[in-house]
């Protein structure tokens, strides 16, 4: 039995989506008033003619991550987990939310899986974890949290996780972290892989000089599934990327499918003075500096570990970004009519 938290989220669905397709028995981690509606759709885009059989084989069991008691339910006869469930934000006013979220939660069921002697716990992190080497040109599994750095508490809570996770493969617990790169997927679109697609719509879009790396969402799940059900491998982590590429890049992209004009480059100064503005006026999205150089960093990551252990073939980025750009044109076309 696998035991999957987050998986209405978006990267969540494809985890459920790749387990059951392996013929896996699945337990799904439902807070109380979370909707299945985002698993459903994802099922029919992927499998149109097994999604019901699919969608119906999921376990679902009420719970939550702050709360121990559901928890140790939902554990019951578990051997592997997929911790996916956390909260992102970037708004320095969800500090202790971020935390209590993203670092109980995952103190709360890194403890119990010790304690129900869970045979493999993989952890989805994030790439925000990882600092730059002074000297070096890409970050790879190598680098570490440097403190004297300018952290998002996003980052930093994730982070802490992080450490949660590593404190349990020290108390016996088969662990496996990866730290995917900004992740590409179809669905939730109202809540995370829209914000994408929706700015490269807008009449007049912008983007800023630096880079990042991407990786698709089923590539995601495909790679951790991969490395839990391989008995070998435990105890590691693996920076999960296809590829690097500019914010130039990924807007002509979209922009060019959307047949749009082209986006407008906004240089770092003017950037920055975007970012003083917004921390001065009162209005509720604000631009911090940690945001600030993670948009204008040229640095990118290295992807070699995973490939060595894996061999795996990524989804090109710009067949990725094609194929959800597809799915998102037709989900507003549904909402608008």
């Amino acid at each position: 039995m696998v035991l999957v938290t987050g998986g209405t989220g978006l990267l969540g669905t494809y985890f459920l989506l790749q387990l059951v397709r392996l013929n896996k028995k699945v337990r799904v981690l439902l807070r109380h008033n979370a909707t299945k509606h985002e698993v459903l759709e994802l099922f029919k885009i992927y499998e149109p003619e097994k999604y019901l059989q699919f969608y119906n084989s999921l376990l679902w069991v009420e719970g939550d991550l702050l709360d121990i008691s559901s928890l140790e339910i939902a554990l019951k006869g578990v051997t592997h987990v997929y911790h996916i469930a956390g909260k992102v934000s970037f708004d320095e006013n969800q500090k202790d939310e971020l935390y209590k979220v993203n670092v109980e939660g995952t103190k709360n069921i890194i403890n119990i899986s010790i304690e129900k002697q869970i045979e493999k716990f993989c952890f989805i992190s994030s790439i925000a974890t990882l600092d730059i080497i002074p000297g070096q040109p890409y970050i790879d599994e190598k680098a570490e949290w440097n403190f004297k750095n300018i952290h998002s508490s996003y980052a930093s809570s994730k982070y802490a996780a992080e450490m949660e996770v590593w404190r349990g493969s020290q108390e016996g617990l088969k662990v496996i972290v990866v730290n995917p790169g900004i992740i590409l997927g179809s669905g939730n679109w109202e809540r995370s892989s829209g914000f994408l697609y929706d700015m490269a719509m807008t009449k007049n879009a912008f983007y800023p000089s630096g880079l990042s790396a991407y990786i698709d969402a089923e590539d995601v799940s495909k790679i951790s599934i991969q490395l839990m059900d391989n008995n070998s491998i435990f105890n590691e982590k693996y920076i999960l990327v296809s590829e690097n590429a500019t914010y130039q890049k990924v807007f002509q992209i979209l922009r060019k499918y959307f047949n749009k004009k082209p986006a407008i480059k906004i240089s770092d100064f003017w950037l920055s003075k975007i970012a003083l503005f917004s921390r001065i006026l009162p209005i509720k999205k604000k631009l911090n500096k940690a945001t600030f150089l993670a948009l204008t960093s040229k640095t990118g990551y290295c992807n070699k570990k995973i490939n060595e252990t894996l061999g795996f073939t990524f989804t090109p980025l710009k067949k990725s970004l094609e194929f959800h750009a597809n799915n998102y044109l037709h989900y507003k076309k549904i909402k608008n009519d």
